[in-house]
């Protein structure tokens, strides 16, 4: 901070020195500091023709931009037009002096003959050449009242800055800025003071999206056009008019419906200099922007306001601690031992990490009972796809990391808990948002107010949230943003926030605050900003040792970005029976339902028994895949099929060769080959759903595929068996993601009283939707609930 402060100071200094030279220190308008800043950067460019993007942090910071950037697009058209003014009056030319309006009729003998109509009378009088210049040429016609609008605010404002008497009223360079007008007006009159009306002062005509004009503020020729978005600028300001400067306020004023064009015109030179304000970056591929992106630090210091603090609240639990490293040694080992890379199995120490229950009793246990048997499921598929790939079929492996990991849970403490509850000094804890109602049931504490981070952040702007406030959180890890975007979020807000941490969580937590600071750092000394200020940022790079954590974080951040999500592929399944009937129906765990009480969302591993529950089941596989195929632009989907063939059709002619030794040989004489091999599935109706239906690609399990390698031994097979499990988990991932979303959609139809339909609901007709609504979601009351292996319901 000292340096920033230093940094600062030389810039504020600079500015005023510059402000006072070039503007008689803006003395009319009363800046504060980031204003001028702001005010500062967006002249320069203006007036050295110089291309550039401002990036705020948050989208509604836009609106605090208005004021320095219409002042400073004011100022630079004025001198301009100013240089190059040459008034030279006409006959037919209306003027204004004070309140009065007039018209040139005649010119003789070095003399203006003006005309002025007074209380029905007509008035003649004559003007010379220094005369006539005590009259303004103005738009509009001669009036027998006196006018409402003059232009003494207009002249006080370019008086007051540049000192000057003469003062153009037609304007040969102008600005057009694209906006949104209501936020802009409000933003404009909030500024009114006794002594400045922007409206009154500054000639502006607003353009509506059709082309419309309306009023131009002032009786003169207007020097800005307002204008809503890009396509109008192009149809109806472009071209018409003579455009010196254009600026864009607002990330969906420069979003991809926009950019094309307007880089486009950049690059045939058809706009001289463009400014960019907005929180999303853009890609500049030419170097055409000089960028200077804001950071929190910095806003907050020329505010004068509080900044965020981050601190971890370290937590002592050594056996918990130990059985994960204790699993991790072994990981790593193995690594090292077959030359490969388990990445994937790193997250569950994040998972771990933000693993606390809210009481002994609560329902987020069975929570914990799921990442279990994910984490013993993809352990096991991990290894065994390293060891199919090394030619080994010894699976002892399996068993030592299956004790491991019961270690692990079985060291749980819960021990963050119990932290919690001896804290009285904290006001906020924010917990993950699928958790917030079980959070708020289970939990008992007088002093915590218990809030998602989603509705933590939503609600900053009240009144309440104005103080700093102690925030305590579960963990770095566990929330809608990874750590590193958690604490750039955080950071917007001054509170000071505690991390309960586990000792390396204390690490991450450290390693981003050095990896923040050191962004910010870069920024400050980057050329961009040099070729703005002039001035040298000093500072000392913090080290930055990027854990394993650390770049799974990234990865999982570059996977979310993709169309689908392909974090996990492997599930664990759930067998089910209600109250209501007989049939057992078997889920995908991570799968969400309706808790028909609550009205609310719940995952099928987080319900309890007696639980009343509305289960959508996807049963339109088949259009599901048919929304995959119209989505896959990389055309996956004829590499899945291709693959998918292949098994089964090993499988095929394993079932038909054996039926030719033995025309009595059956699925059931299959199945107990293949449990024979490992499989896990007792039920023929699988099997029978393997040979001969075309909707089920893959088994749900890589252990099944497998078991049926080892049985039938085909060579086809064996040589593409990788390639196969490559493909089962993409086909997975998809489908998957979309049944998930397409479930989540239907319950949020339902919740929202059949108002909201999302991005796939939409591609399916009214009648389909109403089906799924009315008969697919029937009102069922838990009666058991068991963990298997068996493949999911139909």
């Amino acid at each position: 901070m000292n340096n920033l402060a230093t940094y600062y100071n030389q810039l504020l200094q600079q500015i005023e020195t510059y402000l006072k030279k070039e503007y008689n220190s803006l003395v009319t308008i009363n800046f504060e500091q980031f204003d001028k800043v702001n005010f500062y950067l967006i002249d320069k460019s203006l007036n050295k023709n110089q291309n550039l993007h401002i990036k705020t942090i948050q989208k509604t910071e836009k609106s605090s931009f208005y004021v320095p950037i219409i002042i400073s697009a004011a100022i630079s058209l004025f001198f301009k037009n100013y240089c190059e003014s040459d008034i030279v009056y006409k006959v037919g030319d209306v003027l204004q002096k004070d309140a009065r309006r007039y018209k040139i009729t005649d010119y003789r003998n070095e003399k203006y003959i003006l005309e002025c109509l007074y209380k029905g009378t007509v008035t003649t009088i004559e003007c010379s050449e220094q005369q006539i210049c005590n009259y303004d040429i103005v738009r509009g016609h001669v009036s027998n009242r006196r006018v409402k609008v003059r232009l003494d605010n207009y002249k006080k404002l370019f008086k007051d800055i540049f000192r000057t008497e003469n003062f153009p009223t037609n304007f040969k360079y102008k600005t057009a800025i694209i906006l949104d007008w209501n936020d802009f007006e409000t933003e404009l009159k909030e500024h009114k003071t006794a002594d400045l009306d922007l409206f009154k002062s500054i000639p502006m005509q607003r353009i509506n999206k059709n082309g419309g004009e309306y009023d131009c503020t002032l009786p003169i020729d207007p020097m800005i056009y307002i204008v809503p978005n890009y396509y109008v600028f192009q149809d109806f300001v472009k071209d018409k008019y003579e455009v010196d400067s254009l600026i864009l306020i607002g990330r969906n004023k420069y979003n991809s419906d926009y950019l094309e064009a307007l880089v486009n015109d950049i690059y045939k030179e058809e706009i001289k200099t463009t400014i960019i304000v907005g929180n999303e970056e853009f890609k500049d591929n030419t170097g055409t922007f000089i960028k200077w992106n804001w950071t929190q630090p910095e806003i907050s210091f020329l505010k004068e306001e509080s900044i965020a603090k981050f601190k971890s609240e370290k937590i002592e639990d050594e056996a918990f601690i130990n059985a994960i490293e204790d699993y991790y040694k072994y990981i790593k080992g193995f690594e090292q031992k077959y030359f490969t890379k388990l990445s994937d199995l790193i997250r569950f120490k994040k998972l771990l990490f933000n693993l606390v229950l809210p009481n002994e009793n609560s329902r987020l246990i069975n929570y914990q009972d799921w990442v279990k048997d994910l984490m013993r499921k993809e352990t096991e598929n991990a290894i065994k796809d390293v060891l199919i790939g090394q030619n080994e079929n010894n699976f002892k492996q399996l068993g030592e990391t299956e004790k491991l990991i019961d270690k692990v849970f079985s060291s749980f403490a819960n021990t963050k808990l119990n932290f919690i509850r001896k804290q009285q000094h904290f006001e906020i804890l924010i917990v993950p948002k699928r958790y917030l109602d079980i959070w708020r049931k289970d939990l008992q504490h007088h002093f915590l107010k218990i809030m998602s981070l989603r509705d933590f952040i939503t609600v900053q702007p009240h009144p309440y949230f104005q103080k700093e406030k102690k925030v305590l959180l579960l963990s770095i890890f566990g929330y809608e943003y990874s750590p590193n975007d958690l604490i750039e979020q955080l950071s917007s807000f001054p509170h000071s926030y505690s991390f309960i941490s586990y000792k390396e969580e204390i690490t991450v937590l450290q390693e981003i605050r050095n990896r923040w600071s050191n962004i910010y750092s870069k920024e400050y000394s980057s050329t961009n900003r040099k070729k703005l200020t002039g001035l040298d940022f000093n500072y000392e790079e913090r080290p930055e040792n990027i854990s394993d954590l650390i770049e799974n974080i990234a990865e999982r951040a570059e996977r979310e970005r993709k169309q689908y999500d392909y974090e996990s592929q492997e599930n664990v399944n759930y067998a089910l029976t209600f109250e209501e009937n007989s049939d057992e129906l078997i889920f995908d765990g991570s799968k969400s339902v309706l808790l028909h009480l609550e009205n609310r969302k719940e995952k099928i591993f987080n319900l309890m028994v007696g639980d009343k529950v509305r289960i959508y089941t996807n049963y339109t596989k088949e259009r599901l895949y048919e929304i995959a195929l119209a989505e896959d632009s990389a055309s996956r989907f004829s590499e899945i099929d291709r693959l998918a063939n292949l098994w089964k059709d090993c499988l095929k002619q394993y079932f038909q060769n054996k039926q030719l030794i033995n025309p009595n040989y059956n699925e059931s004489d299959l199945l107990s080959e293949l449990n024979k091999c490992g499989l896990k599935i007792k039920s023929t109706l699988t099997i029978n759903n393997w040979l001969f239906k075309e909707r089920d690609k893959f088994p749900n399990s890589e252990n099944s595929l497998l078991s049926i390698k080892q049985l039938i031994n085909c060579s086809i097979l064996n040589s593409n068996f990788k390639q196969v499990i490559e493909a089962r988990r993409l086909y997975r991932g998809i489908m998957l993601s979309l049944g998930r979303n397409l479930s989540d959609e239907v319950m949020d139809y339902v919740l929202s009283n059949k108002k909201i339909k999302g991005k796939i609901l939409q591609t399916f007709t009214d009648s389909e939707v109403h089906t799924f609504v009315d008969k697919s979601l029937p009102l069922l009351t838990i009666k058991t609930k068991i963990k298997t292996e068996e493949e999911e319901t139909e």
